[in-house]
């Protein structure tokens, strides 16, 4: 957020996430937003809270975060050379007005090929725990990627474009925050 020039502050939910759910992927992301958001929203009369939640998805399965250090391995294992999913929902919450915005995104990401040694390299690293699919675009992992289409934030959690997109509908311009006006001295 402060990288784009929003002044923001991060408040943490106390929502339990459960990726046991009939909805589908797009809807799930976009609950599981929700209820973050939610949690955070009902201690404030004012302001805008975000909430976000991303899952990665091959084959049609949901890949959250892993819990140890064999469900790390196959996960990236199972992304090996091949596409996935990676989709964020975003939900946008006016404190005072109660208006809501639900949105998601999706971004297609190739891995190269992995041998076992790259990938227990890497878990050895302590990467993959509490990322999506076992891996953070924005660090050692980046080496894995081939490929990306779509929006590269969105990989990290946050799809900046689409949240900018939805701050507009609710009246707040980030060209108006104090990081993007010129300084006249």
């Amino acid at each position: 957020m402060k990288t784009i020039g929003l002044d923001a502050e991060v408040v943490v939910s106390k929502f339990e996430e459960s990726l046991n759910s009939n909805l589908s992927v797009k809807e799930l992301v976009m609950e599981l937003a929700y209820g973050k958001a939610n949690d955070v929203a009902s201690h404030y009369n004012e302001g805008i809270v975000i909430g976000a939640d991303t899952i990665v998805v091959i084959d049609g399965k949901k890949i959250g975060k892993p819990q140890n250090h064999n469900e790390a391995f196959e996960t990236l294992k199972l992304l090996s050379g091949r596409t996935h999913e990676v989709i964020s929902g975003i939900v946008l919450i006016n404190c005072k007005t109660k208006e809501i915005i639900k949105d998601c995104e999706i971004t297609k990401v190739t891995f190269k090929e992995l041998n076992d040694k790259e990938i227990q390299q890497y878990i050895n690293l302590g990467e993959p725990f509490g990322k999506a699919g076992s891996y953070g675009i924005q660090g050692p992992a980046l080496a894995f990627v081939e490929k990306i289409e779509g929006c590269y934030p969105n990989i990290m959690g946050l799809p900046v474009n689409n949240l900018l997109k939805n701050l507009k509908k609710m009246n707040v311009d980030f060209l108006e925050q104090d990081a993007w006006k010129a300084k006249n001295n």
